[in-house]
Protein backbone atom coordinates (compact mmCIF):
# COMPACT_ATOMS: atom_id res chain seq x y z
CA UNK A 1 0.00 0.00 0.00
CA UNK A 2 1.20 3.52 -1.04
CA UNK A 3 -0.08 7.12 -0.82
CA UNK A 4 1.64 9.57 -2.50
CA UNK A 5 0.52 13.69 -1.45
CA UNK A 6 2.22 16.48 -2.17
CA UNK A 7 3.11 18.12 1.13
CA UNK A 8 5.92 20.65 2.06
CA UNK A 9 8.64 18.18 3.86
CA UNK A 10 11.29 20.98 4.33
CA UNK A 11 11.63 24.53 3.20
CA UNK A 12 15.12 27.06 4.07
CA UNK A 13 14.28 30.45 3.99
CA UNK A 14 16.96 33.05 3.32
CA UNK A 15 20.11 30.86 4.88
CA UNK A 16 23.18 32.93 5.39
CA UNK A 17 26.00 31.70 6.25
CA UNK A 18 29.75 33.24 6.31
CA UNK A 19 33.43 32.10 6.87
CA UNK A 20 36.43 34.26 7.75
CA UNK A 21 36.43 36.28 4.39
CA UNK A 22 34.06 34.71 2.92
CA UNK A 23 30.01 34.83 1.88
CA UNK A 24 28.94 30.86 1.49
CA UNK A 25 25.62 31.24 1.16
CA UNK A 26 23.25 34.49 0.16
CA UNK A 27 20.03 34.62 1.40
CA UNK A 28 19.27 31.38 -0.29
CA UNK A 29 16.10 29.97 -0.33
CA UNK A 30 14.70 26.49 -1.56
CA UNK A 31 11.69 23.66 -0.91
CA UNK A 32 11.00 20.27 -1.08
CA UNK A 33 8.06 18.06 -1.22
CA UNK A 34 7.36 14.48 -0.41
CA UNK A 35 8.09 12.27 -3.74
CA UNK A 36 10.73 15.27 -5.40
CA UNK A 37 13.67 15.06 -6.16
CA UNK A 38 15.76 18.23 -5.85
CA UNK A 39 18.67 18.88 -7.94
CA UNK A 40 21.20 21.57 -6.61
CA UNK A 41 23.73 22.38 -9.00
CA UNK A 42 26.40 25.14 -8.81
CA UNK A 43 30.55 25.21 -9.87
CA UNK A 44 33.16 24.28 -7.14
CA UNK A 45 32.75 26.83 -4.53
CA UNK A 46 29.42 28.21 -5.17
CA UNK A 47 28.27 26.83 -1.15
CA UNK A 48 25.88 23.61 -2.25
CA UNK A 49 28.11 21.62 0.67
CA UNK A 50 27.94 24.22 3.03
CA UNK A 51 24.14 24.53 2.26
CA UNK A 52 23.48 20.69 2.83
CA UNK A 53 26.28 20.50 6.05
CA UNK A 54 24.08 23.69 7.50
CA UNK A 55 20.62 21.59 6.85
CA UNK A 56 22.40 18.36 8.28
CA UNK A 57 23.34 20.41 11.79
CA UNK A 58 26.79 20.72 10.60
CA UNK A 59 26.76 24.47 10.50
CA UNK A 60 24.64 26.70 12.46
CA UNK A 61 23.16 29.55 9.73
CA UNK A 62 24.16 33.19 10.39
CA UNK A 63 20.21 34.20 9.23
CA UNK A 64 17.60 32.53 7.84
CA UNK A 65 14.65 29.75 9.11
CA UNK A 66 14.54 25.86 8.84
CA UNK A 67 11.42 24.34 8.85
CA UNK A 68 10.74 20.41 8.54
CA UNK A 69 6.57 20.20 8.02
CA UNK A 70 5.52 23.39 8.27
CA UNK A 71 7.36 23.98 11.97
CA UNK A 72 10.71 25.78 12.58
CA UNK A 73 13.70 24.06 13.64
CA UNK A 74 16.91 24.94 15.48
CA UNK A 75 19.83 21.92 14.27
CA UNK A 76 22.97 21.93 16.09
CA UNK A 77 23.98 18.85 15.49
CA UNK A 78 23.81 15.52 12.73
CA UNK A 79 21.58 14.06 16.01
CA UNK A 80 19.16 17.00 15.67
CA UNK A 81 18.52 16.31 11.76
CA UNK A 82 18.67 12.58 12.41
CA UNK A 83 15.72 12.58 14.79
CA UNK A 84 13.54 14.97 12.38
CA UNK A 85 14.17 12.08 9.61
CA UNK A 86 16.79 13.67 7.71
CA UNK A 87 19.36 11.47 6.60
CA UNK A 88 23.11 12.64 4.86
CA UNK A 89 25.20 10.71 2.43
CA UNK A 90 28.25 12.28 2.07
CA UNK A 91 30.98 12.44 -1.10
CA UNK A 92 33.18 10.71 1.20
CA UNK A 93 31.58 7.57 2.68
CA UNK A 94 31.29 7.28 6.81
CA UNK A 95 31.94 3.58 7.46
CA UNK A 96 34.24 1.23 8.99
CA UNK A 97 35.84 -1.13 6.30
CA UNK A 98 36.42 -3.84 8.53
CA UNK A 99 33.13 -4.12 9.67
CA UNK A 100 30.13 -5.74 8.41
CA UNK A 101 27.20 -3.91 6.00
CA UNK A 102 25.03 -4.81 9.04
CA UNK A 103 27.22 -3.80 12.03
CA UNK A 104 28.17 -0.50 10.38
CA UNK A 105 24.45 0.14 9.43
CA UNK A 106 23.41 -0.23 13.23
CA UNK A 107 26.85 1.41 14.76
CA UNK A 108 25.84 4.12 16.82
CA UNK A 109 22.61 3.18 17.85
CA UNK A 110 21.36 2.63 21.38
CA UNK A 111 20.78 -0.68 23.22
CA UNK A 112 17.44 -1.17 23.66
CA UNK A 113 16.25 -1.03 27.79
CA UNK A 114 19.48 -2.49 28.40
CA UNK A 115 19.26 -5.21 25.75
CA UNK A 116 21.98 -5.44 22.90
CA UNK A 117 21.24 -5.17 19.31
CA UNK A 118 19.63 -8.50 17.73
CA UNK A 119 22.23 -8.67 14.66
CA UNK A 120 20.44 -11.21 13.00
CA UNK A 121 17.18 -9.15 13.25
CA UNK A 122 18.79 -6.16 12.10
CA UNK A 123 20.41 -7.83 9.12
CA UNK A 124 16.65 -9.42 7.88
CA UNK A 125 15.52 -5.81 8.11
CA UNK A 126 18.05 -4.85 5.80
CA UNK A 127 17.50 -6.96 3.61
CA UNK A 128 13.60 -6.02 4.05
CA UNK A 129 14.83 -2.48 2.78
CA UNK A 130 17.55 -3.96 0.36
CA UNK A 131 14.80 -5.23 -1.71
CA UNK A 132 12.20 -2.55 -1.00
CA UNK A 133 13.95 0.65 -2.93
CA UNK A 134 16.27 -1.84 -5.30
CA UNK A 135 19.94 -1.46 -2.66
CA UNK A 136 21.06 -4.91 -3.42
CA UNK A 137 23.44 -5.50 -0.87
CA UNK A 138 24.75 -8.20 1.53
CA UNK A 139 24.44 -7.50 5.00
CA UNK A 140 27.14 -10.40 6.16
CA UNK A 141 29.81 -8.61 3.76
CA UNK A 142 32.96 -6.64 4.93
CA UNK A 143 32.88 -3.04 3.65
CA UNK A 144 36.04 -3.42 2.64
CA UNK A 145 35.15 -5.51 0.29
CA UNK A 146 32.42 -4.20 -1.79
CA UNK A 147 32.48 -1.71 -4.71
CA UNK A 148 32.28 1.91 -4.35
CA UNK A 149 28.78 1.84 -5.50
CA UNK A 150 27.85 -0.67 -2.91
CA UNK A 151 29.54 0.79 -0.06
CA UNK A 152 27.33 4.18 -1.39
CA UNK A 153 24.39 1.47 -1.15
CA UNK A 154 25.04 1.10 2.49
CA UNK A 155 25.67 4.56 3.32
CA UNK A 156 21.89 5.22 1.97
CA UNK A 157 20.38 2.19 3.83
CA UNK A 158 22.27 3.22 6.97
CA UNK A 159 19.82 6.49 6.62
CA UNK A 160 16.50 4.99 5.89
CA UNK A 161 17.53 2.70 8.77
CA UNK A 162 17.61 5.72 11.00
CA UNK A 163 13.95 6.22 10.03
CA UNK A 164 15.19 8.93 7.21
CA UNK A 165 11.98 10.33 4.72
CA UNK A 166 14.43 13.05 3.69
CA UNK A 167 17.70 12.08 2.07
CA UNK A 168 20.56 14.47 1.72
CA UNK A 169 23.73 13.08 -1.06
CA UNK A 170 26.18 15.27 -1.63
CA UNK A 171 27.87 14.87 -4.87
CA UNK A 172 26.50 11.22 -5.13
CA UNK A 173 27.55 10.38 -8.66
CA UNK A 174 31.11 11.95 -8.64
CA UNK A 175 32.65 8.63 -7.45
CA UNK A 176 30.72 6.27 -9.74
CA UNK A 177 30.90 4.48 -13.02
CA UNK A 178 28.46 5.57 -15.46
CA UNK A 179 26.80 2.33 -14.59
CA UNK A 180 26.66 2.65 -11.10
CA UNK A 181 25.29 6.51 -11.58
CA UNK A 182 22.40 5.18 -14.33
CA UNK A 183 21.72 2.53 -11.30
CA UNK A 184 21.34 5.16 -8.48
CA UNK A 185 19.56 7.49 -10.43
CA UNK A 186 16.75 4.62 -11.04
CA UNK A 187 16.81 4.00 -7.39
CA UNK A 188 16.40 7.54 -6.27
CA UNK A 189 13.74 7.96 -8.86
CA UNK A 190 11.93 4.82 -7.08
CA UNK A 191 12.34 5.90 -3.77
CA UNK A 192 10.53 9.33 -4.72
CA UNK A 193 7.46 7.32 -6.14
CA UNK A 194 7.09 5.10 -3.44
CA UNK A 195 5.13 7.81 -0.57
CA UNK A 196 3.98 8.08 3.67
CA UNK A 197 4.45 2.87 2.53
CA UNK A 198 3.74 -0.14 4.18
CA UNK A 199 6.03 -3.30 2.89
CA UNK A 200 5.49 -7.16 2.82
CA UNK A 201 6.17 -8.89 6.14
CA UNK A 202 6.13 -6.02 8.85
CA UNK A 203 4.27 -4.30 10.95
CA UNK A 204 3.80 -0.42 10.99
CA UNK A 205 2.31 1.07 14.14
CA UNK A 206 0.11 4.51 13.61
CA UNK A 207 0.66 5.67 17.53
CA UNK A 208 -1.22 9.23 17.94
CA UNK A 209 -4.15 10.17 20.54
CA UNK A 210 -7.26 9.36 19.50
CA UNK A 211 -9.03 11.78 17.47
CA UNK A 212 -5.66 13.01 15.42
CA UNK A 213 -7.12 11.65 11.87
CA UNK A 214 -6.61 7.85 12.38
CA UNK A 215 -9.87 6.80 12.12
CA UNK A 216 -9.96 8.88 8.91
CA UNK A 217 -6.81 7.25 7.56
CA UNK A 218 -8.04 3.63 8.51
CA UNK A 219 -11.58 4.47 6.74
CA UNK A 220 -9.84 6.01 3.96
CA UNK A 221 -7.90 3.08 3.07
CA UNK A 222 -10.58 0.67 3.55
CA UNK A 223 -12.54 2.50 1.07
CA UNK A 224 -15.01 4.14 3.71
CA UNK A 225 -14.54 7.39 3.14
CA UNK A 226 -13.05 9.32 0.16
CA UNK A 227 -9.71 11.48 -0.21
CA UNK A 228 -9.25 14.64 -0.53
CA UNK A 229 -6.49 14.56 -2.34
CA UNK A 230 -3.80 11.83 -2.95
CA UNK A 231 -3.84 8.21 -4.18
CA UNK A 232 -3.56 5.00 -2.26
CA UNK A 233 -1.69 1.77 -4.32
CA UNK A 234 -2.48 -1.92 -3.21
CA UNK A 235 0.51 -4.33 -4.44
CA UNK A 236 1.03 -2.43 -7.63
CA UNK A 237 -2.92 -1.68 -8.33
CA UNK A 238 -4.67 2.64 -7.67
CA UNK A 239 -7.04 1.53 -5.34
CA UNK A 240 -7.83 5.69 -4.45
CA UNK A 241 -11.68 5.67 -4.78
CA UNK A 242 -12.52 2.08 -5.05
CA UNK A 243 -15.61 0.58 -3.37
CA UNK A 244 -14.77 -1.63 -0.15
CA UNK A 245 -15.47 -4.49 -2.31
CA UNK A 246 -13.18 -4.23 -4.56
CA UNK A 247 -10.80 -2.80 -2.50
CA UNK A 248 -10.83 -5.84 -0.05
CA UNK A 249 -10.80 -7.95 -3.38
CA UNK A 250 -7.72 -6.40 -4.46
CA UNK A 251 -6.21 -7.95 -0.91
CA UNK A 252 -7.33 -5.76 1.93
CA UNK A 253 -8.41 -7.01 5.52
CA UNK A 254 -10.01 -4.31 7.65
CA UNK A 255 -10.35 -4.95 11.48
CA UNK A 256 -12.27 -1.59 12.21
CA UNK A 257 -11.96 0.50 15.73
CA UNK A 258 -15.82 -0.47 15.93
CA UNK A 259 -16.12 -4.41 16.22
CA UNK A 260 -19.89 -4.35 17.26
CA UNK A 261 -21.70 -2.12 14.36
CA UNK A 262 -19.04 -1.86 11.91
CA UNK A 263 -17.14 -5.20 11.91
CA UNK A 264 -20.07 -7.28 12.65
CA UNK A 265 -23.91 -7.06 12.19
CA UNK A 266 -24.92 -7.88 16.10
CA UNK A 267 -28.06 -9.72 15.06
CA UNK A 268 -26.48 -11.45 12.27
CA UNK A 269 -25.23 -15.05 13.79
CA UNK A 270 -21.72 -16.05 13.69
CA UNK A 271 -21.30 -17.97 10.81
CA UNK A 272 -23.47 -15.29 8.62
CA UNK A 273 -20.89 -12.61 9.89
CA UNK A 274 -17.79 -15.18 9.16
CA UNK A 275 -18.69 -15.42 5.95
CA UNK A 276 -20.02 -11.53 5.09
CA UNK A 277 -17.00 -11.16 2.67
CA UNK A 278 -16.74 -13.74 0.98
CA UNK A 279 -20.86 -15.65 0.72
CA UNK A 280 -20.95 -14.38 -3.27
CA UNK A 281 -17.80 -16.05 -4.25
CA UNK A 282 -16.78 -20.20 -4.68
CA UNK A 283 -16.17 -22.29 -3.03
CA UNK A 284 -19.19 -20.84 -0.41
CA UNK A 285 -21.87 -19.99 -3.14
CA UNK A 286 -22.30 -21.51 -6.40
CA UNK A 287 -24.55 -20.03 -9.60
CA UNK A 288 -26.05 -17.48 -6.87
CA UNK A 289 -26.56 -20.34 -4.27
CA UNK A 290 -24.99 -20.26 -0.88
CA UNK A 291 -23.54 -24.13 -0.10
CA UNK A 292 -24.59 -24.23 3.46
CA UNK A 293 -22.88 -27.40 3.97
CA UNK A 294 -19.64 -26.02 2.74
CA UNK A 295 -20.21 -22.56 5.11
CA UNK A 296 -21.04 -24.96 7.88
CA UNK A 297 -17.82 -27.02 7.80
CA UNK A 298 -15.88 -23.52 7.03
CA UNK A 299 -17.20 -21.40 9.65
CA UNK A 300 -16.74 -24.63 12.49
CA UNK A 301 -12.93 -24.43 11.13
CA UNK A 302 -12.59 -21.11 11.88
CA UNK A 303 -14.45 -21.01 15.48
CA UNK A 304 -12.03 -23.94 16.43
CA UNK A 305 -8.81 -22.48 14.47
CA UNK A 306 -9.74 -19.04 16.28
CA UNK A 307 -10.76 -20.14 19.35
CA UNK A 308 -14.33 -18.48 19.79
CA UNK A 309 -16.48 -19.42 22.83
CA UNK A 310 -19.91 -19.45 21.08
CA UNK A 311 -22.13 -22.22 21.90
CA UNK A 312 -23.75 -22.39 18.24
CA UNK A 313 -23.16 -21.08 14.99
CA UNK A 314 -26.07 -20.31 15.29
CA UNK A 315 -25.89 -17.51 18.40
CA UNK A 316 -25.91 -13.56 17.42
CA UNK A 317 -23.06 -12.36 17.41
CA UNK A 318 -23.71 -9.09 19.84
CA UNK A 319 -24.30 -11.73 22.78
CA UNK A 320 -21.00 -12.62 23.05
CA UNK A 321 -18.37 -11.10 24.68
CA UNK A 322 -15.91 -8.46 23.42
CA UNK A 323 -13.33 -10.66 23.21
CA UNK A 324 -14.86 -13.14 21.06
CA UNK A 325 -16.47 -10.77 18.96
CA UNK A 326 -12.76 -9.83 17.91
CA UNK A 327 -12.30 -12.87 17.16
CA UNK A 328 -14.87 -13.26 15.04
CA UNK A 329 -13.83 -10.51 12.78
CA UNK A 330 -10.26 -11.46 12.93
CA UNK A 331 -11.22 -14.83 11.95
CA UNK A 332 -12.99 -13.53 9.04
CA UNK A 333 -10.46 -11.05 8.11
CA UNK A 334 -7.38 -13.13 8.42
CA UNK A 335 -8.70 -16.21 7.14
CA UNK A 336 -8.82 -14.73 3.56
CA UNK A 337 -5.04 -14.47 3.28
CA UNK A 338 -4.72 -10.44 2.84
CA UNK A 339 -1.26 -8.80 1.25
CA UNK A 340 -2.36 -6.09 3.83
CA UNK A 341 -4.16 -5.93 7.01
CA UNK A 342 -5.17 -2.58 8.41
CA UNK A 343 -6.14 -2.96 12.47
CA UNK A 344 -7.26 0.08 14.57
CA UNK A 345 -7.46 -0.68 18.16
CA UNK A 346 -7.75 -4.24 17.93
CA UNK A 347 -7.25 -5.06 21.81
CA UNK A 348 -9.22 -2.38 22.95
CA UNK A 349 -11.60 -3.44 26.12
CA UNK A 350 -10.33 -6.94 26.07
CA UNK A 351 -8.81 -8.68 28.58
CA UNK A 352 -5.42 -10.27 28.80
CA UNK A 353 -5.64 -12.87 27.56
CA UNK A 354 -7.97 -12.08 24.85
CA UNK A 355 -5.01 -9.45 24.33
CA UNK A 356 -2.41 -12.04 24.15
CA UNK A 357 -4.52 -13.60 21.73
CA UNK A 358 -4.77 -10.63 19.30
CA UNK A 359 -1.06 -10.07 19.19
CA UNK A 360 -0.27 -13.59 18.10
CA UNK A 361 -2.36 -13.63 14.98
CA UNK A 362 -1.10 -9.90 14.01
CA UNK A 363 2.50 -11.85 14.14
CA UNK A 364 1.52 -14.85 12.31
CA UNK A 365 -0.06 -12.29 9.57
CA UNK A 366 3.71 -10.56 9.32
CA UNK A 367 4.86 -13.83 9.21
CA UNK A 368 2.87 -15.00 6.54
CA UNK A 369 4.29 -12.12 4.60
CA UNK A 370 1.38 -9.45 5.27
CA UNK A 371 2.05 -6.18 5.96
CA UNK A 372 0.12 -5.17 9.18
CA UNK A 373 -0.84 -1.44 9.88
CA UNK A 374 -1.61 -1.57 13.43
CA UNK A 375 -3.42 1.37 15.03
CA UNK A 376 -3.57 1.77 18.28
CA UNK A 377 -2.61 4.17 21.71
CA UNK A 378 -0.48 1.84 23.80
CA UNK A 379 2.57 2.91 23.60
CA UNK A 380 4.29 -0.82 25.15
CA UNK A 381 1.64 -2.42 22.43
CA UNK A 382 3.27 -0.39 19.80
CA UNK A 383 6.72 -1.00 21.11
CA UNK A 384 6.30 -4.84 21.25
CA UNK A 385 5.12 -5.59 18.34
CA UNK A 386 6.27 -3.02 15.48
CA UNK A 387 8.78 -2.68 12.97
CA UNK A 388 8.51 0.47 12.32
CA UNK A 389 6.57 3.18 14.48
CA UNK A 390 4.46 6.55 12.67
CA UNK A 391 3.46 9.12 14.67
CA UNK A 392 0.52 10.87 13.59
CA UNK A 393 -0.38 14.14 15.55
CA UNK A 394 -3.49 16.77 14.34
CA UNK A 395 -3.95 14.91 11.03
CA UNK A 396 -0.07 14.80 9.94
CA UNK A 397 2.81 12.00 10.07
CA UNK A 398 5.23 13.95 12.35
CA UNK A 399 8.05 11.62 12.06
CA UNK A 400 8.26 7.64 11.09
CA UNK A 401 10.94 5.66 12.71
CA UNK A 402 12.12 2.17 13.17
CA UNK A 403 10.93 0.17 16.49
CA UNK A 404 14.60 0.46 17.80
CA UNK A 405 14.98 4.04 17.39
CA UNK A 406 11.75 4.72 19.20
CA UNK A 407 11.10 4.93 23.17
CA UNK A 408 7.55 5.60 25.33
CA UNK A 409 9.20 8.99 25.90
CA UNK A 410 10.07 10.23 22.49
CA UNK A 411 6.90 8.81 21.05
CA UNK A 412 5.19 10.36 23.88
CA UNK A 413 6.33 14.02 22.50
CA UNK A 414 6.07 13.09 18.90
CA UNK A 415 1.95 12.35 20.10
CA UNK A 416 2.19 15.93 21.78
CA UNK A 417 3.49 17.90 18.65
CA UNK A 418 6.67 18.01 19.99
CA UNK A 419 9.75 17.72 18.04
CA UNK A 420 12.14 16.26 20.64
CA UNK A 421 15.22 16.32 18.44
CA UNK A 422 15.68 19.71 18.01
CA UNK A 423 14.78 22.90 19.87
CA UNK A 424 11.73 24.95 18.16
CA UNK A 425 12.93 28.35 16.93
CA UNK A 426 11.42 30.90 18.58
Amino acid sequence: MQTAPRIERLQMTGIVKRFPGVLANDQVTIDVRAGEILALLGENGAGKSTLMKVLYGMYRPDAGEILINGRAVSLNSPLDAIGLGIGMVHQHFMLVPSLTVVENVVLGLPSRRGVLLDLDAAAKRIVRLSRQYGLNVNPGAYVWQLSVGQQQRVEILKALYRGADLLVLDEPTAVLTPQEAADLVAVLKGMAQSGLQLCAGEILGLAGVSGNGQKELAEVTAGLRRTSQGEIWLQQRRITHRSPARIMAAGLGYVPEDRLTVGTIPTFSVWENLILRDHPRPPLSRRGFLRFGVIRERCAELVQAFAVRTPSLETATGSLSGGNIQKVVLARETARQPAVLVAAYPTRGLDVGAIEYVHQVLLQARARGAGVLLIAEDLEEILALCDRIAVIYEGRIMDVLPAEAADVDRLGLLMAGVLPAARLST
